[in-house]
């Protein structure tokens, strides 16, 4: 058997980087994916995947962007999480991420490029982590927003998926 040319997914899905069809993309393989895949390139002192930083960065953000906080490394799903600073040096990926992010972003019904709140909320995030899950601090002004207790995988995308189906019917709502 041949394997297939594109990202494969885990429900079987063929993504196509250059000809994206939107309906390959799909919430449980977004979520499937960030839960499978940890923040800061796997160097934390503990497991903590993309899928929990996701929901953290969902919870701190107001109720219009709500679904934009949750979504905004979605497409890391797919092209796996690339630490900034070597992001900065690869343009390739970044149109890329620009690219698959757009469809993505259509596809689920939220702001692309992102808001200026959720750039910040998502900044604010990636400061938090850093003290708790790279340095091991315990800042006192954590906020409740960051769950670092060890949960299995299956317990991570099982929050991811409900809080967007609980982010998205407060949107219809």
């Amino acid at each position: 058997m041949k394997v297939p040319k594109g990202i494969i997914t885990h429900s079987g899905r063929v993504i196509d980087l250059k000809n994206i069809n939107p309906d390959d993309i799909l919430i449980e393989d977004i979520a499937w994916g960030l839960s499978m895949t940890n923040r800061w390139g796997g160097q934390c002192n503990e497991p903590y995947s993309i899928a929990q930083h996701s929901m953290a960065v969902a919870r701190m953000c107001n109720r219009q962007d709500k679904l934009a906080g949750l979504m905004h490394d979605a497409s890391e799903a797919y092209i796996c999480d690339m630490p900034s600073p070597a992001k900065i040096l690869l343009p390739d990926y970044h149109e890329l991420e620009k690219k698959l992010m757009g469809v993505i972003s259509e596809k689920f019904e939220f702001q692309y490029p992102m808001s200026l709140d959720v750039k910040a909320v998502d900044k604010l995030m990636a400061q938090i982590e850093y003290t708790d899950l790279m340095l091991g601090e315990d800042d006192n002004d954590r906020t409740d927003f960051l769950t670092t207790k060890r949960q299995t995988q299956r317990e991570v995308y099982d929050g991811f998926m409900k809080m967007y189906e609980a982010v998205q019917f407060s949107i219809i709502k």
